[in-house]
Protein backbone atom coordinates (compact mmCIF):
# COMPACT_ATOMS: atom_id res chain seq x y z
CA UNK A 1 0.00 0.00 0.00
CA UNK A 2 1.01 3.38 -0.54
CA UNK A 3 1.05 5.53 2.22
CA UNK A 4 2.08 8.69 0.97
CA UNK A 5 -1.05 8.37 -1.31
CA UNK A 6 -3.18 7.42 1.22
CA UNK A 7 -2.29 10.35 3.55
CA UNK A 8 -2.65 12.85 1.17
CA UNK A 9 -6.08 11.66 0.68
CA UNK A 10 -6.14 12.23 4.55
CA UNK A 11 -4.93 16.17 3.40
CA UNK A 12 -1.70 15.04 5.46
CA UNK A 13 1.61 15.85 4.35
CA UNK A 14 3.55 13.88 6.59
CA UNK A 15 3.10 10.71 8.33
CA UNK A 16 2.25 10.79 12.25
CA UNK A 17 4.78 8.70 14.47
CA UNK A 18 2.66 5.90 15.94
CA UNK A 19 1.49 8.04 19.28
CA UNK A 20 -2.27 8.65 20.51
CA UNK A 21 -1.37 12.02 19.14
CA UNK A 22 -0.79 10.65 15.63
CA UNK A 23 -3.93 8.63 15.92
CA UNK A 24 -6.29 11.11 16.34
CA UNK A 25 -4.54 13.07 13.91
CA UNK A 26 -5.80 10.91 11.07
CA UNK A 27 -8.82 9.40 12.47
CA UNK A 28 -10.25 13.54 12.76
CA UNK A 29 -8.58 13.50 9.20
CA UNK A 30 -10.24 10.44 7.54
CA UNK A 31 -13.24 11.70 9.36
CA UNK A 32 -13.34 14.87 7.56
CA UNK A 33 -11.76 14.09 4.27
CA UNK A 34 -13.59 10.28 3.27
CA UNK A 35 -17.21 10.14 3.58
CA UNK A 36 -19.42 7.56 4.68
CA UNK A 37 -21.39 6.51 1.60
CA UNK A 38 -23.40 3.15 -0.11
CA UNK A 39 -23.29 4.51 -3.61
CA UNK A 40 -22.32 1.53 -5.52
CA UNK A 41 -24.85 -0.59 -3.62
CA UNK A 42 -27.24 1.58 -5.62
CA UNK A 43 -25.64 1.46 -8.43
CA UNK A 44 -25.22 -2.40 -8.49
CA UNK A 45 -21.73 -2.28 -7.95
CA UNK A 46 -20.01 -5.10 -6.05
CA UNK A 47 -18.36 -4.12 -3.04
CA UNK A 48 -14.96 -5.63 -2.26
CA UNK A 49 -13.05 -6.10 0.58
CA UNK A 50 -9.63 -6.52 -1.08
CA UNK A 51 -6.95 -4.73 0.28
CA UNK A 52 -5.87 -3.62 -3.11
CA UNK A 53 -9.53 -2.95 -4.07
CA UNK A 54 -10.22 -0.81 -1.33
CA UNK A 55 -7.40 1.16 -1.96
CA UNK A 56 -8.23 1.73 -5.38
CA UNK A 57 -11.41 2.78 -4.95
CA UNK A 58 -10.84 4.87 -1.12
CA UNK A 59 -7.34 6.37 -2.45
CA UNK A 60 -7.36 6.20 -6.03
CA UNK A 61 -10.87 7.12 -7.06
CA UNK A 62 -11.22 9.58 -3.93
CA UNK A 63 -14.32 7.79 -3.02
CA UNK A 64 -15.94 6.90 0.47
CA UNK A 65 -17.26 3.82 1.64
CA UNK A 66 -19.29 1.47 4.02
CA UNK A 67 -17.66 0.59 7.54
CA UNK A 68 -16.01 -2.74 6.38
CA UNK A 69 -14.41 -0.57 3.47
CA UNK A 70 -13.51 2.87 5.75
CA UNK A 71 -12.52 1.14 8.72
CA UNK A 72 -10.80 -2.13 6.90
CA UNK A 73 -8.24 -0.02 4.96
CA UNK A 74 -7.61 2.27 7.99
CA UNK A 75 -6.82 -0.58 9.93
CA UNK A 76 -4.15 -1.63 7.12
CA UNK A 77 -3.01 2.02 7.18
CA UNK A 78 -2.49 1.82 10.90
CA UNK A 79 -0.33 -1.27 10.55
CA UNK A 80 1.69 -0.25 8.09
CA UNK A 81 2.71 3.01 10.32
CA UNK A 82 3.17 0.79 13.09
CA UNK A 83 0.33 0.85 15.43
CA UNK A 84 -1.17 -2.44 16.64
CA UNK A 85 -4.46 -2.62 15.91
CA UNK A 86 -7.72 -5.49 16.06
CA UNK A 87 -10.63 -5.89 14.24
CA UNK A 88 -13.67 -6.09 16.50
CA UNK A 89 -17.37 -7.59 15.29
CA UNK A 90 -19.94 -4.69 16.28
CA UNK A 91 -23.86 -5.37 16.78
CA UNK A 92 -25.78 -2.34 15.80
CA UNK A 93 -28.67 -1.01 17.63
CA UNK A 94 -31.79 -0.09 15.16
CA UNK A 95 -35.24 0.00 15.31
CA UNK A 96 -35.61 -3.58 14.95
CA UNK A 97 -33.78 -4.27 18.39
CA UNK A 98 -30.13 -4.91 18.17
CA UNK A 99 -28.16 -6.29 14.82
CA UNK A 100 -26.60 -9.51 13.94
CA UNK A 101 -22.48 -10.01 14.98
CA UNK A 102 -20.62 -8.26 11.90
CA UNK A 103 -23.05 -5.81 11.48
CA UNK A 104 -20.28 -3.05 11.23
CA UNK A 105 -16.67 -2.99 11.68
CA UNK A 106 -14.47 -1.26 14.53
CA UNK A 107 -11.10 -1.16 15.36
CA UNK A 108 -9.32 -1.54 18.98
CA UNK A 109 -6.21 0.31 18.82
CA UNK A 110 -2.86 -0.25 21.36
CA UNK A 111 -1.19 2.84 21.86
CA UNK A 112 1.43 4.48 24.70
CA UNK A 113 0.47 1.53 26.22
CA UNK A 114 -3.50 1.66 26.70
CA UNK A 115 -6.62 0.50 24.34
CA UNK A 116 -8.64 2.61 21.84
CA UNK A 117 -11.89 2.97 19.93
CA UNK A 118 -11.32 3.78 16.92
CA UNK A 119 -13.97 4.16 14.18
CA UNK A 120 -13.84 6.23 11.06
CA UNK A 121 -17.29 4.25 9.17
CA UNK A 122 -20.14 5.11 11.63
CA UNK A 123 -21.32 8.67 10.13
CA UNK A 124 -21.61 10.74 12.60
CA UNK A 125 -19.68 9.68 16.13
CA UNK A 126 -16.75 10.28 17.72
CA UNK A 127 -14.07 12.49 15.96
CA UNK A 128 -10.93 11.32 18.35
CA UNK A 129 -10.67 7.68 19.56
CA UNK A 130 -12.37 6.68 22.70
CA UNK A 131 -10.34 5.66 25.23
CA UNK A 132 -11.39 1.43 26.17
CA UNK A 133 -12.58 2.29 29.76
CA UNK A 134 -15.64 2.09 31.40
CA UNK A 135 -17.12 5.17 31.42
CA UNK A 136 -14.88 7.17 28.90
CA UNK A 137 -16.63 10.12 27.29
CA UNK A 138 -15.88 12.52 24.57
CA UNK A 139 -17.89 15.52 23.78
CA UNK A 140 -18.85 17.05 20.28
CA UNK A 141 -20.56 20.05 20.50
CA UNK A 142 -24.07 19.31 22.11
CA UNK A 143 -23.67 15.79 21.79
CA UNK A 144 -21.65 13.11 24.56
CA UNK A 145 -20.48 9.89 23.65
CA UNK A 146 -19.39 7.52 26.36
CA UNK A 147 -18.27 3.48 26.82
CA UNK A 148 -19.55 1.27 28.98
CA UNK A 149 -18.50 -1.96 30.19
CA UNK A 150 -21.05 -4.95 31.37
CA UNK A 151 -18.44 -8.24 31.91
CA UNK A 152 -16.99 -8.83 28.30
CA UNK A 153 -19.45 -6.51 26.37
CA UNK A 154 -18.61 -2.84 26.07
CA UNK A 155 -21.50 -0.44 24.73
CA UNK A 156 -21.09 2.66 22.74
CA UNK A 157 -23.68 5.52 24.09
CA UNK A 158 -24.79 9.01 22.73
CA UNK A 159 -26.38 11.19 25.10
CA UNK A 160 -27.60 14.68 23.00
CA UNK A 161 -28.44 18.00 24.91
CA UNK A 162 -31.28 18.09 26.90
CA UNK A 163 -31.82 13.81 27.27
CA UNK A 164 -31.56 12.52 30.71
CA UNK A 165 -30.65 8.66 29.29
CA UNK A 166 -27.91 7.74 27.14
CA UNK A 167 -28.80 6.15 24.18
CA UNK A 168 -27.34 2.50 23.12
CA UNK A 169 -25.67 3.31 19.87
CA UNK A 170 -23.69 -0.78 19.75
CA UNK A 171 -22.04 -3.03 21.03
CA UNK A 172 -19.26 -5.34 21.06
CA UNK A 173 -16.56 -7.58 22.11
CA UNK A 174 -12.67 -7.63 22.64
CA UNK A 175 -12.54 -10.63 20.55
CA UNK A 176 -10.38 -9.71 17.60
CA UNK A 177 -11.07 -11.02 13.82
CA UNK A 178 -9.91 -10.84 9.99
CA UNK A 179 -11.57 -8.86 7.82
CA UNK A 180 -12.88 -11.36 5.64
CA UNK A 181 -14.98 -12.47 8.41
CA UNK A 182 -17.20 -9.62 7.97
CA UNK A 183 -17.39 -10.63 4.03
CA UNK A 184 -20.85 -12.24 4.62
CA UNK A 185 -22.81 -9.54 6.34
CA UNK A 186 -20.75 -7.30 3.49
CA UNK A 187 -22.86 -8.62 1.05
CA UNK A 188 -26.14 -8.95 3.18
CA UNK A 189 -26.02 -5.29 3.56
CA UNK A 190 -25.12 -4.95 -0.65
CA UNK A 191 -28.08 -7.38 -1.46
CA UNK A 192 -31.01 -7.80 0.95
CA UNK A 193 -33.94 -5.74 0.83
CA UNK A 194 -33.95 -5.94 4.87
CA UNK A 195 -30.71 -3.69 4.93
CA UNK A 196 -31.05 0.03 5.73
CA UNK A 197 -28.68 0.31 3.07
CA UNK A 198 -30.71 -0.68 0.32
CA UNK A 199 -33.47 1.68 0.77
CA UNK A 200 -31.47 4.87 -0.37
CA UNK A 201 -28.19 6.61 -1.26
CA UNK A 202 -26.65 7.90 1.58
CA UNK A 203 -23.27 10.40 1.46
CA UNK A 204 -21.58 11.64 4.76
CA UNK A 205 -18.95 13.30 6.01
CA UNK A 206 -17.82 15.63 9.03
CA UNK A 207 -17.00 19.28 8.62
CA UNK A 208 -15.20 21.32 11.27
CA UNK A 209 -18.87 23.25 11.69
CA UNK A 210 -20.93 19.94 11.98
CA UNK A 211 -21.66 17.84 8.79
CA UNK A 212 -22.78 17.54 5.11
CA UNK A 213 -24.90 14.87 3.91
CA UNK A 214 -27.05 13.79 0.83
CA UNK A 215 -29.94 11.62 2.22
CA UNK A 216 -31.60 10.11 -0.49
CA UNK A 217 -32.81 13.46 -2.63
CA UNK A 218 -32.22 15.44 0.76
CA UNK A 219 -29.66 17.66 1.33
CA UNK A 220 -28.72 18.48 4.75
CA UNK A 221 -25.80 21.09 6.12
CA UNK A 222 -25.51 21.03 10.18
CA UNK A 223 -23.56 23.40 11.66
CA UNK A 224 -23.21 23.17 15.58
CA UNK A 225 -27.21 22.88 16.43
CA UNK A 226 -28.03 24.50 13.67
CA UNK A 227 -29.89 22.29 10.61
CA UNK A 228 -30.82 22.97 7.30
CA UNK A 229 -32.25 20.97 4.85
CA UNK A 230 -33.50 21.50 1.28
CA UNK A 231 -34.62 19.06 -1.49
CA UNK A 232 -32.57 18.14 -4.55
CA UNK A 233 -34.40 18.95 -7.75
CA UNK A 234 -32.88 16.53 -10.25
CA UNK A 235 -30.30 13.84 -10.69
CA UNK A 236 -27.99 16.43 -12.58
CA UNK A 237 -28.19 18.73 -9.44
CA UNK A 238 -27.44 15.08 -7.30
CA UNK A 239 -24.66 14.72 -9.35
CA UNK A 240 -23.36 18.29 -8.80
CA UNK A 241 -23.55 18.30 -4.93
CA UNK A 242 -21.03 15.06 -5.24
CA UNK A 243 -18.98 16.79 -7.04
CA UNK A 244 -18.47 20.24 -4.98
CA UNK A 245 -19.02 18.83 -2.05
CA UNK A 246 -17.63 15.47 -1.94
CA UNK A 247 -15.53 15.16 -4.63
CA UNK A 248 -17.17 12.28 -6.31
CA UNK A 249 -17.74 11.64 -9.56
CA UNK A 250 -21.02 9.58 -9.95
Amino acid sequence: MDIGAYLERLGLKTAPDPTLAGLETMHLAHLRQVPFENLDIHRRVSLSLEPAALFDKIVGRRRGGLCYELNGLFALLLEGLGFAVERLSVRVYGAEGLGPPFDHLALKVDVEGADYLADVGFGASFERPLPLRHGAQQRLKDTRYGLAQAEQTWTLQQTRAGESEPKDLYCFTLEPHMLPDFGSMCLYHQTDSASHFNRQRLCTRATPEGRQTLSGMRYIVTRGSQKTERPVESPAEYRQILRRVFGIEY
